[in-house]
């Protein structure tokens, strides 16, 4: 893989299961949607082939049941991960991640969870890792 090295050195970096049809197709709107334009994505499938993540808190042994955002050296994952991600695109998403939060953690932890437990019966795997 040719990764551009100068993509990743600041910013939001989300991190997901490039496998998972439901990941690949959330990042593909992202990456193509005009608020999420200063965001960077990578599959976790690619993290030990990049070289670029050397730290102790970024490994391939990152567990693919949950994206994972870097925000410089903040590393987030799961709800408080995409909580993070529409804070970051701003507007209505911005308002979207403020009425979530109005919601108790368990909750949203408990549906992310079950969505992500279930993500290849309900929408499928990719053939290949793939990258928007």
């Amino acid at each position: 893989m040719n990764v551009n090295t100068k993509k990743y050195e600041s910013g939001l970096i989300i991190l997901y299961d490039g496998w998972c049809r439901f990941c690949s197709g959330i990042i593909g709107w992202i990456s193509r949607s005009k608020a999420g334009k200063g965001l960077n994505y990578m599959p976790l499938q690619y993290i030990e082939e990049s070289g670029l993540f050397q730290s102790k808190t970024v490994t391939s042994q990152m567990s693919f049941e949950e994206i994972w955002v870097i925000n410089n050296s903040q590393v987030v994952k799961g709800v408080d991960g995409i909580l993070l991600i529409l804070v970051e695109m701003g507007g209505v998403y911005w308002v979207v991640a403020k009425v979530l939060r109005l919601f108790p953690m368990f909750i949203l932890d408990y549906l992310y969870k079950l969505i992500a437990k279930n993500r290849y019966r309900i929408f499928g795997k990719n053939k290949q890792c793939t990258i928007p």
